[in-house]
């Protein structure tokens, strides 16, 4: 699990990628437009901006998994 949410590189505060939560209810998924349970995940940010959330539910991120 990511513990720390900021690394530092050449000064600059790089925010990593954050699971927020893991939604209750069942929501849109971003991956594949079905209405899911999903989790709600933060992107990489930098000091300006503070990352956009993918909405991407269980099925979406195995697939992404697998590609490994």
């Amino acid at each position: 699990m990511i513990t720390d949410s900021y690394i530092e590189k050449d000064g600059k505060k790089i925010g990593k990628v954050t699971l927020l939560y893991v939604s209750e209810d069942e929501r849109l998924c971003d991956g594949c437009d079905e209405t899911k349970q999903c989790a709600s995940i933060q992107a990489i940010s930098t000091d300006n901006n503070h990352g956009d959330v993918m909405i991407l539910c269980k099925d979406c991120l195995l697939e992404i998994v697998g590609h490994f």
